[in-house]
């Protein structure tokens, strides 16, 4: 894992999502047991025709519904197993002297995921989820498409729409050939899907696609990122934040630089992961 000095940011950054490589050793040194998560499928029904199906099938982070090696970002993991991680690290580099006295792992907060993709953070008591929609809405009054090709949308990869196949994972021809994703809708499908390769159906190792301005990589793409605030308002002790976009994002919205959701604390996603961060004394 290389963690790497970012502009605005206080502790060190990941270039990479946490892979399963690391992930897995951190199951064999603990014994650590993970749950089941909630995997897409794309499924057939006389009645509805091809629909999207949630479902838990005992699939968890060593077992997913797609190929992985050890160099994809590890899936299928919540708040409370990406904070484990982060603790045993911190311990294991803290007695082995790779960091100091009082640094530690972490997950980043909703601040820090603003610098890193290229937006103001929020102030004290103002939602990310009403910044979110509040930005989803403002562009759909305004077409958002046109303002896209005026270069009036920055996205993490630039003022340029659709994305290349250099500037991440995300919902692609592959996605759409394997029929396990969420099929876009006619709109989405003519200007995105059907121009776009990136390689990969699902996941790709991490480092696959270019590295951003910051020189990190996947902050847009591969998989959502859990962030270490809690909900808000009536949610804040029931549920976690993700940030970014995923593998199977193909939503207009899922790809503005504030997007954000929330998950409840029990659950996993088969495109949800995480990134740490490293706090440093100065």
């Amino acid at each position: 894992m290389i963690f790497k000095n970012v502009s605005g940011v206080d502790p060190m950054v990941s270039i990479y999502e946490t892979r399963v490589c690391d992930f897995e050793r951190f199951i064999n040194e603990t014994g650590y047991v993970v749950g089941s998560m909630k995997s897409f499928h794309i499924k057939e029904d006389k009645g509805k025709g091809w629909y999207v199906s949630l479902d838990e099938n005992g699939e968890t982070w060593n077992k997913t519904e797609f190929p992985q090696n050890g160099k994809h970002p590890v899936t299928g993991v919540n708040k409370t197993d990406a904070l484990a991680f982060a603790k045993w690290l911190t311990e294991k580099d803290a007695r082995e002297g790779v960091i100091k006295e009082g640094e530690g792992y972490r997950l980043p907060r909703n601040c820090e995921f603003d610098v890193l993709v290229g937006i103001k953070p929020l102030g004290k008591g103002e939602s990310v989820l009403k910044r979110a929609v509040g930005e989803q809405q403002k562009y759909k009054d305004n077409n958002w498409r046109g303002a896209v090709k005026a270069g009036d949308l920055s996205f993490h990869w630039g003022n340029y729409w659709p994305a290349t196949s250099l500037d991440g994972n995300f919902h692609s021809q592959e996605s759409y050939k394997a029929k396990l994703v969420e099929l876009p809708n006619d709109a989405y499908t003519g200007v995105y899907a059907n121009f776009r390769s990136d390689g990969y159906a699902f996941t790709a190792p991490v480092g696959t696609y270019s590295e951003d301005r910051n020189g990190l990589y996947d902050i847009a793409g591969n998989v959502y990122e859990i962030i270490e605030e809690s909900g808000e308002s009536d949610d804040v002790k029931t549920k976690y934040f993700i940030r970014g976009t995923a593998w199977n994002s193909n939503w207009d919205w899922e790809f503005f630089p504030s997007n954000g959701d929330m998950r409840p604390n029990n659950e996993r996603h088969s495109n949800i992961g995480f990134r740490l961060v490293l706090d440093t004394k100065k």
